[in-house]
């Protein structure tokens, strides 16, 4: 008759499952944030170390064919050379022609340069490489002429690339405008033998 065992047993069953369900779920998000961070400070950093290292080499290689083709033309305007040899003046050109061409798609591929005076001297340097090429295909036509001896058409040749040298610019770039002011120069005598050649030619 006096049977009161069963009430209390019931009451604390729900509560410890109904506290242990939230706390696992709410860490789960957290690691996956943290995780994301470091991907995007690698893109901020610019450096225009790698165009001035291209800038330096092709400036060398386009000085040293410019150098190349003023010796040719000091030892083609020699007198005593009673026979001189156009072909490798004629080469020497048509080097100079592709090699600007190759350094002007070298430099336009730096598009993202962040100091200005960097972006200034890119810019100088193709317009400086822009006007050696028609001075280079006039050279390379008139020494393949030179040596076919058709003296004449030649020197019309010779004297278009003289005029396309005028037109260069290379004032921001000390080493070359010296160079390039010593070919205008020795253009002069190398064309008077053209013209010599032409008037009083040579037998083969």
């Amino acid at each position: 008759m006096q049977e009161i065992v069963q009430p209390p047993a019931t009451t604390p069953l729900p509560a410890p499952v109904e506290t242990t369900g939230p706390v696992g779920t709410n860490v789960v998000p957290t690691t996956a944030v943290v995780q994301t961070l470091p991907a995007e400070p690698i893109r901020k950093p610019l450096s225009d170390t790698e165009f001035l290292l291209a800038y330096n080499t092709s400036q060398a290689k386009i000085l040293d064919l410019v150098i190349t083709i003023n010796t040719e033309l000091i030892k083609d305007s020699v007198q005593g050379n009673i026979s001189p040899d156009y072909t490798a003046l004629g080469s020497y050109a048509r080097r100079l022609g592709s090699s600007a061409d190759e350094e002007i798609a070298g430099m336009l591929k730096f598009r993202e340069i962040s100091d200005q005076a960097n972006e200034s001297r890119k810019e100088y340097y193709i317009n400086y490489l822009m006007r050696l090429k028609p001075f280079a295909a006039n050279l390379e036509t008139g020494s393949s002429l030179a040596q076919k001896r058709d003296f004449n058409l030649a020197s019309r040749f010779f004297s278009n690339a003289k005029n396309d040298l005028t037109l260069v610019r290379a004032q921001e770039m000390p080493e070359h405008l010296k160079v390039i002011s010593q070919v205008r120069e020795n253009l002069g005598p190398f064309m008077d033998r053209i013209e010599q050649q032409g008037t009083y030619p040579v037998p083969a």
